[in-house]
């Protein structure tokens, strides 16, 4: 059995929105969204539970373990979650790719596709992605094209070439 990592890594995430073809500061904006952390689970107000530190909720964790990801690792290993976390936003996003709907609130039905939580969940992604764009560009110099948060239209590439923060916003 593999022993699972604690907390991912930066690095891990990118790899990992890199694998399913996600961006980047997309996935590190929903982990900070979710603020989990492995081997923590958090209720919900429906009885379903959040997982690890991409708040996998325990209906996709089911899905994901039918498509064959390990149970234990979702629930224990950050990297290991955040792998799955950026194939299930892939799905998410490819689910509704044929659509007039914008590309955040295609992104936010990674938490819900109810349309009242898919706004709310845009607004909690809207910032912080703004960050995590901004440290991407500058610390790991992602060019504008490779983010969400420009693709999406939540910053322009010139406030991207003058944004802060300079350190990193998790």
């Amino acid at each position: 059995m593999t022993t699972p990592s604690a907390l991912s890594s930066d690095a891990c995430v990118i790899v990992a929105a890199q694998r399913y073809g996600v961006a980047a500061d997309l996935l590190l904006a929903v982990r900070s969204v979710e603020r989990g952390a492995p081997h923590r689970a958090t209720r919900n107000n429906d009885g379903t539970r959040d997982y690890n530190e991409p708040g996998l909720n325990s209906r996709t964790m089911n899905a994901l373990v039918g498509l064959g990801w390990d149970p234990f690792l979702l629930e224990h290993d950050g990297c290991y979650a955040m792998k799955a976390s950026a194939y299930w936003m892939s799905i998410k996003l490819l689910e509704v790719s044929n659509t007039s709907m914008p590309l955040l609130a295609r992104a936010a039905r990674y938490n819900s596709a109810t349309p009242s939580y898919n706004v709310r969940y845009q607004g909690l992604l809207r910032e912080s992605l703004r960050n995590w764009s901004c440290y991407l560009h500058r610390h790991w110099k992602l060019p504008s094209a490779a983010l969400f948060a420009v693709a999406s239209k939540v910053i322009t590439e010139n406030e991207l070439n003058t944004c802060l923060p300079k350190t990193n916003p998790y």
